[in-house]
C-alpha cells in the first residue's frame, strides 16, 4: 500500500468505530427485552434423536459400473483434468556447494574474533531438583508435606537414585518426567531462594530442603561452570559448519543464475549446462500445480513460474532459502485444462458418486424417519423400520452443544415455546447429517438469576442491536450509491461465485 492508501484505510475504520460507538451509545434495552434474552440463553431442552450420517449409507449405494458412468455423464462438468505441463528442472542444493568450500583457519580465526560477544558464556550450573508443592493448600497441610520432603532427603542421603524418586514424588511438570533435570541455569532464571542454593553447591553436592513461593525443594548440582568466553579450538566446528553453509549457498546462487543464463541461449542443451555447473537435472513429464517436484517437493513459487512461461521459454531462478534450494526449469510441453473422461477419472467418480448417493440415502431415510416421527410413531420403531442410529443428548441450552449433534444453534426448533415436550422436529443437517428429534425434557431459565445478570443481558442485547443496524446502513449506503450510479453490481460475477459454492 501507498502512505495515502493507507491513510484512508485507517481513516475509513476509524469512523466505522465512531460510528459503531455512538449507535451503541443511542440504544435503549428495556427489561423486558433483556429478560427475554435471559430466558431464551439460559432455557434448557433434552433430546432424544435419530442420526443418519452419509458414511452409515455407503455400503447400500449401489456400485453397477453403468449407473456409476451414468451418473458421471450427468455430472460431466465437475470433472476436470487441470492444465499440465512437461518440463526439463534444473534444481541447485547448498548442500552440495557446501561440502565443497575451503574454508582456512584464519578465515575462522578472524570470524571468531568478529563475534567474541557470542561465545560468552555467563556463570551458569547444571542442576535437577525435586519439589513437593505447596501453592494452593491449606495451611494446616504444609507439616505433612514438609515431612514428606525430609523422607525423601533422608532416602537420597542414604544412596537412593536422584532420578528414579525426582520421577515418582516431584510436582514439577517440567522436570519430573526427566528425572527432575532442569538443564543449565544461569542467575536471574529461578526464584532468589533457588538460585542462592543452586549457586552456592558443589558438583554432585545435595542441598537440604529450600523453601521458596512454590513449595519445598532438594537440589542437586550436577556441574557448575564460571563465567568464560568459548575457547577458539571449542567452536571451531561450528564456525566452519556455519562458514561452508553461507559460502555454498552463495556458491550455488551463482551457478543457478549462471546456468539459467546460458539456458536461456540455449535451452536445448540444458542438461549438459546443468552438469557443467554441478547443478541436478530431471525431465518431468505432464506435472499438474501441486505435484510433488523431483529435489524441490511441492513448492508453489516454482509451479507459478513454470506455468507461465510458453513453450520453449526458460522460467526465473527461484529460490527456497528455508531450505537451501533452488530451480528453474525450460517447458517442453503444455496440456491445456479439459473435461476428464470417464477413464481419466474413475477413482475420483467413484468416490464423489459414492458420498454423493449416500448422502441421498442418508436424507431420504430421514425424511421418512420425520414423517413417521409426526404420526407420533417412536423413535425406536423409527430406527428398526428405516434405520438411524438412536441416541439421547441430555440437557442443553442454546448457546451450548447437544452432544452427538453438533452446536445448539442448529436446533432452535427445540426452544420455541410451542414445541413441546414429546413433540418432534427436523431433520436438521449439522455437520452434513441429518437428525430427528424428540425433545424430552425442557427446563425454563432460572429467573431468580435474572437480577445479577441484567447488566449482561443488555450489552449482549445491544450489541444484537448494533449488529442488526450496522447492517441496515451499509445496505443503505450501498442502495443510495448504486441510485447515483457510483457503484454498480456485477450479477455475472455474483452468479459465478454463487456456482462455484454450489459446486
Amino acid at each position: 500500500w501507498t502512505v495515502p492508501q493507507w491513510e484512508n484505510w485507517m481513516r475509513t475504520n476509524i469512523l466505522a468505530a465512531r460510528y459503531q460507538s455512538v449507535a451503541g451509545q443511542a440504544l435503549i434495552v428495556s427489561d423486558e427485552e433483556a429478560r427475554q434474552e435471559f430466558e431464551k440463553v439460559n432455557a434448557k431442552v433434552a433430546l432424544q434423536y435419530l442420526a443418519f450420517r452419509p458414511k452409515d449409507f455407503a455400503a447400500k449405494v449401489s456400485q453397477d459400473p453403468a449407473v456409476v458412468k451414468a451418473w458421471f455423464e450427468k455430472n460431466r462438468s465437475f470433472f476436470q483434468t487441470p492444465e499440465k505441463r512437461s518440463f526439463d528442472l534444473v534444481a541447485g542444493v547448498a548442500t552440495d556447494f557446501a561440502q565443497n568450500v575451503k574454508i582456512s583457519d584464519q578465515e575462522l580465526q578472524r570470524a571468531y574474533q568478529e563475534n567474541i560477544d557470542s561465545y560468552r558464556t555467563a556463570e551458569r550450573v547444571q542442576a535437577r531438583h525435586i519439589l513437593i508443592k505447596t501453592t494452593d493448600v491449606p495451611k494446616d497441610q504444609i507439616p505433612q508435606l514438609r515431612a514428606k520432603a525430609e523422607d525423601i532427603l533422608k532416602q537420597l542421603k542414604a544412596g537412593a537414585d536422584f532420578a528414579t524418586l525426582a520421577t515418582k514424588y516431584s510436582q514439577d511438570p517440567g522436570s519430573a518426567a526427566k528425572g527432575g533435570d532442569l538443564g543449565w541455569l544461569v542467575k536471574g532464571q529461578t526464584v532468589p531462594e533457588f538460585e542462592k542454593a543452586a549457586f552456592s553447591l558443589k558438583p554432585k553436592e545435595l542441598s537440604g530442603l529450600i523453601t521458596t513461593e512454590y513449595g519445598f525443594h532438594i537440589i542437586q548440582v550436577l556441574d557448575h561452570q564460571q563465567a568464560h568466553v568459548q575457547p577458539f579450538e571449542e567452536v571451531k566446528g561450528q564456525l566452519l559448519a556455519d562458514a561452508q553453509k553461507d559460502r555454498g549457498g552463495q556458491d550455488m546462487e551463482k551457478a543457478m543464475n549462471d546456468a539459467r543464463s546460458e539456458a536461456a541461449r540455449n535451452p536445448s542443451q540444458i542438461q549438459e549446462i546443468a552438469k557443467k555447473y554441478g547443478l541436478k537435472f530431471f525431465k518431468v513429464d505432464q506435472a499438474s500445480t501441486g505435484s510433488i517436484l523431483p529435489e524441490l517437493g511441492t513448492q508453489p513459487d516454482m509451479f507459478s513460474t513454470i506455468f507461465t512461461e510458453a513453450k520453449g521459454q526458460v522460467s526465473p531462478v527461484v529460490s527456497f532459502d528455508n531450505v537451501g534450494k533452488a530451480g528453474f526449469a525450460v517447458v517442453t510441453d503444455i496440456f491445456p485444462a479439459h473435461n476428464a473422461t470417464f477413464e481419466d477419472a474413475q477413482k475420483d467418480v467413484v468416490s464423489r458418486y459414492t458420498i454423493s448417493q449416500s448422502s441421498q440415502l442418508a436424507n431420504d431415510a430421514a425424511k421418512a424417519a420425520a414423517a413417521k416421527a409426526k404420526q407420533g410413531e417412536s423413535l425406536e420403531s423409527i430406527a428398526k423400520a428405516v434405520g438411524g442410529e438412536l441416541k439421547t443428548a441430555s440437557a442443553f441450552t442454546i448457546n451450548g452443544a447437544a452432544e452427538g449433534i453438533g452446536p445448539a444453534s442448529g436446533l432452535s426448533a427445540a426452544f420455541n415455546s410451542a414445541t413441546k415436550v414429546g413433540d418432534s422436529f427436523g431433520p436438521v443437517t449439522i455437520a452434513g447429517a441429518q437428525f430427528v428429534c424428540k425433545v424430552t425434557e425442557k427446563t425454563p431459565a432460572d429467573m431468580s438469576q435474572f437480577a445479577q445478570n441484567r447488566e449482561k443481558m443488555i450489552e449482549t442485547v445491544k450489541g444484537k442491536k448494533v449488529n442488526v443496524q450496522d447492517e441496515l446502513f451499509k445496505d443503505s449506503v450501498v442502495t443510495s450509491l448504486k441510485q447515483r450510479g457510483v457503484v454498480k453490481l456485477n450479477g455475472s460475477a455474483i452468479e459465478r461465485l454463487i456456482a462455484s459454492y454450489k459446486s
